[in-house]
């Protein structure tokens, strides 16, 4: 089960390959860093880093660079497992950067 680290408009959240879709919201690097101590302890910690430099750098933590939309493509976060544009996905994770999209989520 592989759980890269998504990074987007500077916020981070979790991505499960197992059901192609989001599994935590979106978090600043710091609320990210607390919650994935409280997930996996200190121990959890010690590849963190690395693991969020990558993601910022590439928009993945994925050893092999992937962007964020190559990963996200082909997803089944919507509704009835159906796919999701980019932007419905970053929108359903938290992240707004439309701001016509603020709107909808009212």
């Amino acid at each position: 089960m592989s759980r890269p680290i998504v990074h987007h408009a500077g916020r981070f959240f979790v991505w499960s390959s197992v059901v192609d879709a989001p599994v935590s919201k979106a978090m600043t690097r710091e609320e990210f860093e607390a919650d994935y101590r409280e997930q996996y302890g200190t121990k959890g910690m010690k590849e963190l880093p690395e693991r969020l430099d990558r993601a910022v750098k590439f928009g993945t933590s994925y050893h092999d660079p992937m962007s964020a939309e190559a990963l996200i493509r082909g997803n089944r976060a919507g509704e009835g497992e159906r796919e999701l544009s980019f932007d419905g996905v970053m929108k359903l994770v938290g992240i707004v950067t439309d701001p016509q999209q603020l709107d909808e989520t009212k």
